[in-house]
């Protein structure tokens, strides 16, 4: 079987194609030394000896790179067998691969699993390969596969294995965030399990740590979003030049987004939606794990509403609806404050989903939270919250109003 192999490793097929230099990776059932590969990688892990790790460089130095792809992509198996040359392979493929698509499956696969067991030095290797090929300066499609693998890397690095390496790339990616927009988007959906670790697991200070530094990173690129955006606005308030305008333009956009899916992590993280077909698998459920989320979430959920779009507001009305049970009077000033403040600004009170939803809140409220409503002060609010639905079309909002004094009664 090896000697076919090694024969086989000779053949010209899979012929260099000028457009696999920098783009997709494509092969058929001729091209004979792709599966030569893929054969090596996995005879070596059943078999190993020393033979295999000049076949496996060989493979490593292949002109084609879906050749590459298939020692590169697999080099972790070589764990049990082979350690340190599996070490030296991992490391050549650090020092020489240029081509983003095996980059991009060598750092989501081999040194994702790798930074388990060995954080510093999977840290290391990445640092060399960004080092090469680059630290999310460009923002072109060809590059958002390796930027997607380089962010679930260095979030797993510091969230899980708290690399101060890693946190400084992720803290480095949110002073440009035009540049580094996709990486801190893919970066925010790998953080939703780490936001609510801890609700789960309760005992483990391993997961007070975990969901503390994922909680320091969510807050992080909220912040950087947020200031992004009344940056932009400010600038755009006084009619700039074209090129400032565009660039203003970026800033709010990639601003915005980030927003938005910042409130999604939380919002789907928190079982705030239910899908009736899937348990939720994070969440918080019980009266104390919500009223430990919101001392916890609180600043950043304000944060949020400051900036949010009317998407993200919708989305934040029903995360507080779901929390409401723990603490309905601190959960209504909330929203009133968020609805009558930034959201109005928005023009949520204009959104049908929005009139419809904060309708079944009020409706909630004054069935099953009546007491809150004994203050003075909330029923300003309260009422304050139904006109500016009402003066927007809602003829629900209208008829509670109406309503109103016989339900506070």
């Amino acid at each position: 079987m090896i000697a076919l192999l090694d024969e086989l490793a000779d053949n010209k097929h899979p012929e260099p194609r000028e457009q696999q230099a920098t783009g997709g990776m494509h092969w058929g059932n001729l091209d004979v030394r792709v599966y030569v590969a893929g054969s090596y990688i996995a005879l070596a892990r059943r078999a190993w000896d020393a033979s295999f790790a000049d076949k496996l460089r060989r493979m490593l130095d292949d002109p084609v790179p879906a050749v590459r792809l298939q020692v590169a992509g697999s080099l972790n198996v070589l764990w049990d067998v082979a350690r340190d040359e599996m070490w030296e392979l991992v490391a050549h493929v650090a020092d020489t691969e240029g081509h983003e698509g095996v980059l991009s499956h060598f750092v989501s696969g081999v040194l994702g699993r790798l930074g388990g067991p060995e954080p510093e030095r999977s840290t290391a290797l990445l640092a060399v390969i960004l080092a090469r090929v680059g630290n999310g300066q460009q923002a072109d499609d060809r590059r958002r596969n390796f930027n997607d693998a380089v962010s679930g890397a260095a979030m797993g690095l510091w969230v899980y294995r708290g690399s101060i390496v890693a946190r400084g790339w992720i803290e480095q990616w949110t002073r440009s965030l035009v540049h580094n927009k996709d990486r801190l988007s893919h970066l925010l959906g790998g953080l939703r399990g780490a936001l609510f670790v801890k609700y789960t697991d309760t005992s483990a200070e391993r997961s007070v740590n975990i969901q503390n530094r994922a909680r320091e990173i969510l807050e992080g690129i909220v912040i950087a979003s947020s200031e992004a955006m009344t940056e932009a606005l400010a600038v755009l308030e006084h009619s700039p030049a074209d090129e400032e305008r565009a660039a203003a333009e970026a800033s709010y956009r990639a601003g915005a987004q980030l927003v938005e899916h910042a409130c999604n992590q939380l919002y789907f993280g928190s079982g705030a939606f239910r899908d009736s077909n899937e348990t939720p698998r994070t969440g918080v459920f019980s009266n104390d794990a919500k009223r430990s989320f919101m001392e916890e979430y609180g600043p950043i959920l304000d944060r949020i509403g400051r900036a949010a779009d009317a998407a993200a507001v919708h989305h934040l009305v029903e995360l507080y609806s779901h929390l409401a049970p723990a603490d309905p009077g601190s959960v209504f000033d909330r929203i009133a404050d968020l609805l009558l403040g930034p959201a109005a600004g928005g023009g949520y009170q204009f959104e049908s989903i929005g009139s419809d939803a904060i309708v079944s809140l009020v409706r909630t409220y004054l069935a099953d939270y009546r007491h809150v409503f004994d203050s003075a002060e909330r029923q300003t609010k309260l009422v304050s919250v139904l006109e500016l639905f009402a003066d927007a079309g809602s003829p629900d909002m209208l008829q509670l109003l109406y309503e109103l004094p016989d339900m506070l009664r």
